[in-house]
């Protein structure tokens, strides 16, 4: 099923009730629910009152008309709406990553809780928000790359409470990373508890960082 099709057999919440849901959304909770405002209204004003970092996340489960609200919220510049297009779309993301200034940063950690590879506290594994969140700011240099590295290279080690396809991702856009030789070590880990789901979401991070980019030559020097 196609990302598309998948949210629109999601619940859909207009009006006060969306706005209501959007004050207390968290992370794992866009997955599960689209907010959406008809055209016009007070929305300007009421989402004035919405934090930044809320804003970001109520994104990932915005519908158009909400997406274009919220990121004429924070501030309407090409950062916000492409932030807002990207959180509202799959993991991994269909449109390119924007680069992300020390003022962005700090609104989009808390929707990664965590750095890559950590389980969250609610369902272990992190929502397609906060991998996207992880995404971003791995891409802009939020996170040491030795741990993004290490992260990457435990992703599918025995015990883990999740295969951490959201730390092969950011290994990826890591800048310094080996990108091409660790896709390639994970690429032949073909160990029975992988399981053909697991191998499959590797082959979808490969394929994505292809077509995005980040298997140039360079990354790998």
């Amino acid at each position: 099923m196609s990302f598309e099709a998948w949210r629109a057999r999601l619940p859909r919440l207009t009006g006060i009730s969306m706005l209501a849901r959007l004050a207390t959304l968290r992370p794992r909770d866009a997955d599960y629910v689209v907010l959406e405002i008809d055209p016009g209204g007070p929305w300007t004003a009421l989402l004035e009152a919405v934090p930044a970092t809320q804003c970001l996340l109520g994104a990932a489960a915005a519908g158009p008309n909400l997406e274009r609200a919220l990121a004429a919220r924070l501030g309407d510049d090409a950062t916000a709406r492409a932030l807002c297009e990207l959180l509202a779309g799959p993991f991994p993301p269909v449109r390119p990553l924007c680069p992300l200034d020390d003022g962005w940063r700090p609104r989009l950690r808390p929707l990664a809780l965590g750095r890559p590879g950590d389980p969250v506290d609610h369902g272990l594994f992190p929502s397609r928000t906060s991998k996207l969140a992880r995404l971003l700011l791995a891409a802009a240099g939020d996170y040491p790359t030795d741990v993004v590295l290490q992260a990457a290279r435990d992703a599918y080690a025995r015990g883990r409470p999740y295969h951490a396809h959201d730390a092969i991702a950011c290994a990826l856009v890591c800048a310094g990373a080996p990108a091409r030789t660790l896709l390639r070590e994970r690429l032949r880990d073909t160990r029975a508890q992988r399981g053909w789901r697991s191998r499959k979401q590797t082959h979808t991070l490969g394929r994505w960082a292809q077509r995005a980019g980040y298997l140039s030559e360079e990354t790998d020097s």
